[in-house]
């Protein structure tokens, strides 16, 4: 055919453009005129799992990998051992080192009220709970943006849905450093109204082959959100001073001294987070 004009399409530019909308098509989708006329088969940038691709940085000893589907962390370790449990690629864990977006944890019924609007999201918690449970970017399709021999940069578009109104593009940099490893969230507002939002991570961190009840934590936390004990919504917030939640002194799970514990104890911070520093990093 005489003047064709085709575009070379990867599987993603045909998410990207199904993800904004046909009223905002992007700009990397608009067609060349001069493109030659090409099968779209031989373009598919396929999936190998159904975690899509994986990407790895590395700093002296420590190696950490990420993954496409929902730009969650897969894997971290320190002179091979391993400090967030990983799965099978071919099986993702529902939440398993996953960004949650625009809310963590559940919404009761799904329903909630921002600006005197009613919303209704889907289900996707089933009976007895009947909840939404941790947002909408764990499935997303992050894309890399920058990446270093010790950083990168994922991102993720939340376009307008049922429930929820509001595009809202998510930035995740992950980076290795002399302390370990550092995650910065972003998240801008592409909408010209405000938007209710909120984020969790939802990482499984381990310590090698450690049973957690041997390892020492320090946290200087002093609440703790209870929840329903059959639907797990948040229901209020409780001191944790004096209760089997407080870990100002460390302490192993299971007693209240660091006394034949086999973990070295974690390093306390003076703005509240807790975290235990890998050794060497």
């Amino acid at each position: 055919m005489s003047n064709q004009r085709a575009l070379r399409l990867s599987r993603r530019t045909a998410l990207a453009a199904a993800a904004v909308g046909a009223g905002a098509v992007p700009a990397f989708l608009a067609i060349d005129a001069n493109a030659d006329v090409v099968d779209a088969a031989d373009h598919l940038d396929l999936w190998t799992t159904i975690s899509g691709q994986q990407w790895t940085i590395r700093r002296g000893n420590q190696v950490a990998m990420f993954v496409e589907l929902g730009g969650g962390i897969f894997s971290y370790t320190v002179n091979g051992v391993p400090f967030v449990e990983s799965y099978p690629l071919d099986a993702p864990i529902k939440s398993a080192g996953r960004t949650l977006c625009p809310w963590p944890n559940r919404l009761q019924d799904g329903q909630y009220t921002f600006n005197g609007v009613a919303q209704q999201v889907p289900i996707n918690e089933v009976a007895p709970r009947n909840n939404a449970i941790h947002g909408l970017s764990r499935w997303l399709q992050y894309r890399r943006v920058r990446q270093t021999r010790e950083s990168i940069t994922l991102t993720a578009l939340i376009a307008p849905q049922q429930g929820y109104p509001w595009p809202l593009q998510l930035v995740t940099k992950w980076t290795l450093g002399p302390g370990g490893l550092r995650v910065d969230h972003a998240a801008i507002n592409l909408g010209p109204t405000a938007a209710p939002f909120g984020l969790g991570a939802h990482p499984y961190f381990r310590i090698g082959d450690a049973l957690v009840d041997s390892c020492v934590l320090e946290s200087h936390l002093t609440e703790r959100v209870v929840v329903d004990p059959v639907r797990l919504l948040p229901i209020g917030r409780e001191p944790v001073a004096g209760t089997q939640y407080d870990f100002s002194t460390p302490h192993c799970g299971r007693t209240s001294s660091s006394a034949g514990c086999s973990c070295s104890p974690a390093s306390g911070r003076p703005d509240g987070r807790a975290a235990r520093s890998p050794s060497n990093p």
